[in-house]
């Protein structure tokens, strides 16, 4: 039927195009065009429309898949799905998805812990370490990491078994929860060993010196809580403890050479004899590594005159001089200044402390009597530090007495400073040196008081003269209830017997005002000056010291 009429149409066309000439021929000839492309529109319309509901059919089937999985989950659940509502399963699946990820975080919380404990573990402890650094390094803020090691662990487990030894280990960690601060994070990182996260963001002197002295303090608060027995059932166990102090660089960045900084200070906390604290300094650990090298070195600069020693002033309650300390001094050829702590601890570790001890002291008066010769002030006095191996040498006294003689310095003058380790376990050699010098005149001071643990009993024992409140103590005497209870206790203490009264690290005058109203009675610190050269502190105070000098 549609042929024979399209045929008519031709046919009808040409007689047309015939009669009415070319220009009727063209107008057909577009309409045709026209009526093409319409058709071709039409039909990728029809397409199109094909795919979409191609594409709605398989979405009803994944709907319907999706609606079958999700009828027999909640079967095994023991939930019938022709028993719910819509919004009522997606409750449930809003539910189960829920305890689903808490399953998933607790699964971590369980990775993260410590079993025994419940203490975060090592692994989690790193991951902090990261965090803190990453924030560190942000705002330039530092904070604290201790190491803390139970020291003889193993002859706690061999004597009472292994069970005595977790309810030990349960102890140290319940101990150490009651000590740290909110900001804290404590971990057992494994077997006898712990670390603590200190943070010191809210401290407002960010000094290195500042820092370490705060988290030095921390550690002393700690190694307090350890005093006490630790009552395991039906056994009491005296629970001893070891601590490395890191104060890290807002530029570190690796969490495990921060964890090992800490471990080599706390190794070198278990290497003292009572005082089981130490910070760790950089020199340290590079001395730990190449230590014989140094020993070496500093061999060379005792027979070469590579060591000096440099000056700082002790005041009284007017800031008027009243004697100086004498601080050992070793600038490396190429290493640069090495601190006394690293090689005054080599010393001692290769048995050469007499000898250098004894050129150190000598040093010691000659500076002295340079200052004196300057300043021409009556009573003024010289304090020099002596070492527990120093004090047990048999010949001690001759030596150092002797060196007065030849130098001409007033015993009555010189005051040598003992730590508290030095006279703990004192032999008979050193009560005999202790009882000479003190018949010489020679006054006794206590060193670093306050940071051991039998400081107060060490005042009838040792019966000195004066004492010198740590560094720490005074540092945090404004932010740290603990630290100014113990100055205000050692104040007190002093007005009950004849002891002079020295605060250390008095670094700002609000300190050295609060410090006066207490009752303290002589103060050093950077507030007055920092260790000098003789002819720089002469200076300071308006004297001159010869070329020749």
């Amino acid at each position: 039927m549609r042929k024979p009429l399209l045929l008519a149409l031709l046919l009808l066309t040409a007689v047309l195009a015939w009669y009415l000439g070319r220009d009727l021929l063209v107008f057909a000839a577009l309409l045709a065009v026209v009526l093409l492309v319409r058709a071709k529109v039409m039909l990728e319309r029809r397409r199109q429309n094909l795919r979409e509901l191609q594409l709605e059919q398989t979405s009803s089937r994944r709907l319907r898949q999706t609606s079958r999985n999700l009828d027999a989950v909640l079967q095994q659940l023991g939930m019938p799905p022709d028993s719910f509502k819509r919004s009522e399963i997606n409750f449930k699946v809003n539910q189960l998805a829920s305890r689903i990820e808490w399953l998933l975080e607790s699964a971590r919380s369980l990775a993260l812990l410590d079993s025994l404990t419940q203490l975060p573990n090592r692994r989690h402890f790193i991951e902090q370490v990261q965090i803190e650094s990453a924030r560190s390094k942000r705002s330039r803020k530092r904070f604290a990491v201790l190491f803390i090691d139970v020291d003889k662990f193993k002859a706690i487990n061999d004597t009472y078994g292994h069970a005595t030894g977790d309810r030990a280990l349960v102890a140290v960690s319940q101990r150490l929860k009651d000590t740290i601060r909110a900001g804290d994070f404590l971990s057992r990182l494994g077997g006898d060993e712990f670390a603590v996260l200190m943070d010191l963001s809210a401290i407002k002197n960010n000094s290195e010196q500042t820092l370490k002295a705060h988290a030095h303090l921390f550690a002393c608060r700690i190694m307090a809580m350890f005093e006490e027995l630790a009552n395991l059932d039906n056994v009491s166990i005296d629970i001893d403890i070891s601590i490395g102090v890191n104060v890290v660089d807002p530029d570190s960045s690796d969490p495990e050479a921060i964890l090992r900084q800490s471990d080599l200070a706390m190794d070198q906390a278990k290497s003292q004899q009572h005082a089981r604290v130490a910070v760790f300094d950089v020199a340290t650990a590079k001395g730990g590594y190449d230590d014989y090298q140094l020993y070496a070195d500093l061999k060379d600069a005792l027979r070469q005159g590579g060591l000096s020693m440099a000056f700082q002033p002790v005041v009284d309650g007017e800031k008027r001089l009243r004697g100086v300390e004498a601080l050992a001094r070793w600038r490396h050829p190429s290493r640069g200044i090495i601190g006394p702590d690293v090689f005054l601890d080599i010393a001692e570790r290769y048995r050469m402390m007499r000898e250098l001890g004894e050129h150190l002291f000598q040093l010691s008066l000659d500076g002295f009597l340079a200052l004196d010769g300057a300043l021409q002030q009556p009573g003024l006095r010289l304090s020099s530090n002596v070492s527990p191996s120093q004090l047990s040498d048999p010949q001690l006294q001759a030596r150092l007495l002797g060196m007065l003689e030849r130098t001409g310095v007033d015993p009555k003058r010189v005051t040598l400073e003992i730590t508290e380790a030095s006279i703990l376990d004192r032999s008979a050699t050193t009560e005999a040196n202790l009882q000479a010098l003190r018949a010489a005149g020679i006054e006794l001071s206590l060193d670093d008081f306050g940071t051991g643990y039998s400081s107060l009993n060490l005042i009838n024992t040792l019966q000195p003269n004066e004492i010198k409140i740590d560094r720490s103590f005074v540092l945090a005497l404004h932010t740290d209830p603990y630290a100014r209870q113990i100055v205000e206790v050692i104040a007190g203490m002093s007005t009950q017997m004849p002891l002079h009264l020295v605060a250390e690290g008095v670094e700002d005058e609000a300190t050295f005002q609060a410090l006066r109203k207490l009752g303290i009675q002589y103060f050093q610190g950077y507030l007055f000056s920092k260790p000098l050269p003789v002819a720089e502190l002469a200076a300071c105070y308006g004297a001159a010291i010869s070329a020749g000098t």
